[in-house]
């Protein structure tokens, strides 16, 4: 069931972010069938925005219409995150070794705030969960985009940028249970210290590592939420 949405008025964009959030954690489960009439009789809205909110998701490769099926959640597969996080590998751990010899003192007090508010929201009182976890997506992809943008490659910092807002990036702290959440903020300490030190060897291959350690807990929350399904 979907919270309702303040107005019947509420707009396409409203709608999808309410499915994406309830796509991204898990709420609504890969390959249910979303019915248009059901999601706008639960958010209390027309079907008009709904059918437009399923378009932009469809568009953003979350779900997928297909024939004598209609419209269902994209099942995210082992190896699409294999071959996305081996991507991201090389990608960031060639960043980390650019940003090692170009990052200045601001980049580098930025990444501290952002490890800050990171560990300050896992030491929180919770509130809701999603509204939690999105946060420190969000500051994760902006670390990530900060040692990025630190080497100086706009093209490098633009590719990185698109791979930080996919799905299956999205997807990715949705999959870690706490301690998981608190070792991958921890590796951001680390990363810090060696972008300091200027350490360009051990900066390439420790971010490399903490993607492949990413890759791992993604793979293996997948093959659970497959056994429970």
């Amino acid at each position: 069931m979907l919270e309702r949405l303040p107005t019947r008025d509420s707009t396409a964009r409203e709608v999808y972010q309410r499915l994406r959030s309830a796509i991204v954690s898990g709420a609504l489960t890969p390959e249910l069938r979303l019915y248009e009439q059901r999601i706008a009789a639960d958010l209390g809205v027309s079907r008009t925005p709904v059918r437009e909110a399923l378009a932009m998701l469809e568009a953003e490769d979350l779900v997928v219409s297909m024939r004598n099926r209609g419209t269902i959640v994209r099942r995210i597969s082992a190896d699409e995150v294999q071959e996305t996080y081996e991507v991201r590998a090389v990608l960031e751990g060639h960043a980390a070794r650019l940003a090692a010899g170009q990052i200045d003192a601001e980049q580098l007090a930025a990444l501290r705030r952002l490890d800050e508010q990171m560990n300050g929201l896992m030491r929180a009182p919770r509130g809701v969960e999603d509204e939690q976890v999105r946060a420190l997506g969000e500051l994760n992809a902006e670390f990530h985009r900060t040692i990025a943008v630190a080497t100086g490659n706009r093209v490098l910092a633009r590719t990185m940028d698109w791979l930080l807002t996919t799905p299956l990036y999205a997807r990715a702290y949705y999959a870690y249970s706490d301690p998981l959440k608190r070792a991958s903020i921890s590796d951001h300490g680390r990363m810090i210290e060696l972008l300091k030190a200027r350490d360009a060897d051990a900066c390439e291959r420790f971010w490399r590592e903490h993607l492949y350690r990413g890759r791992d807990y993604m793979i293996e929350h997948l093959k659970t939420r497959e056994v429970g399904e």
